[in-house]
């Protein structure tokens, strides 16, 4: 697969592919999923870092795309907010800001709009300063999307935007916060 997806590219072209592809398995491994409302009645989508990282080594990276433009296309038609779960994501992980730059040209460009908050929990000093970087140079994913991004440390911070019933939310984020706790 090319690193350019976006309009005109055949995974954008075949978003109806993205609707008839199997991708089941990666829906059950819970790496991108809807979960509730934020307090302001907008859907909530959870993004999990360590359950990602697994299919990007596996090489089932369009795989993923074509399971999250196929998720996301119904959500990102009106305002959602985005959580992502950085959690055990190490930094040896095989994400890298190029999955980061292919995920984001594969939605639809309505999701730049619609996007209201995009919680990042967990984030580690690494990826802030990328995240930083590519949001100062503009590389390859759009500044409205990186205004957006808010830095969470602890869940209970994230409780104050969202309320915890409105998330699922993996055993190990839980123990990965109370270690931080314990600090």
């Amino acid at each position: 697969m090319g690193s350019c997806i976006g309009p005109g590219s055949t995974l954008w072209a075949g978003q109806g592919e993205a609707l008839k592809a199997n991708v089941t398995d990666i829906g059950d491994s819970k790496v991108l999923f809807k979960s509730g409302v934020d307090f302001e009645q907008r859907p909530i989508v959870v993004m999990v870092g360590a359950h990602l990282d697994p299919l990007v080594r596996s090489g089932d990276l369009e795989r993923f795309l074509l399971f999250a433009v196929r998720e996301m296309q119904p959500i990102v038609a009106s305002t959602y907010t985005m959580v992502y779960m950085h959690a055990e994501v190490g930094n040896n992980s095989g994400l890298s800001l190029d999955f980061v730059r292919q995920l984001h040209a594969a939605l639809d460009p309505k999701h730049k709009d619609t996007l209201k908050a995009f919680y990042v929990v967990h984030p580690t000093m690494m990826l802030k300063m990328a995240t930083s970087g590519m949001a100062m140079l503009g590389a390859g994913i759009s500044r409205r999307v990186w205004r957006k991004a808010i830095y969470i440390d602890k869940l209970d911070d994230l409780f104050a935007c969202i309320s915890p019933e409105q998330l699922y939310i993996p055993d190990f984020v839980w123990d990965h916060d109370r270690s931080l706790t314990n600090m």
